[in-house]
């Protein structure tokens, strides 16, 4: 089994939202914190999209730019403001992740809902 351990440079909090736009189906979800790693969808719930930015940081990818692009031009499309942590009537969640090195020395990592 591995312990978790503090390592320098990956996030270790991270923050979204989720809220009824008025959609017939679904509604926005949006990893908001850290913005180096915002993301957005209408179909994952906001635990995916978390656990989706650290997958793109153990592969490499460090920030995920195709998530940060589809963000950014949602948000330009529909006209948000990109102080997600402040909207209103939206359900707002904080996860923290625990990264660990296993037996193999690989990077690994568990999210966790407060």
């Amino acid at each position: 089994m591995s312990k978790e351990r503090d390592i320098p440079d990956l996030p270790k909090e991270f923050r979204g939202c989720s809220w009824d736009e008025g959609w017939e189906f679904d509604g926005p979800k949006v990893l908001y914190f850290p913005w180096n790693h915002r993301a957005y969808s209408e179909v994952y719930d906001v635990e995916s999209l978390v656990e989706k930015a650290c997958q793109a940081i153990l592969d490499g990818d460090g920030t995920t730019e195709e998530n940060n692009k589809s963000l950014d031009e949602e948000m330009k499309a529909r006209k948000w403001d990109r102080r997600f942590g402040r909207r209103k009537k939206a359900t707002h969640e904080t996860f923290f992740v625990g990264w660990f090195e296993d037996h193999e020395g690989q990077l690994g990592f568990n999210v966790k809902k407060t």
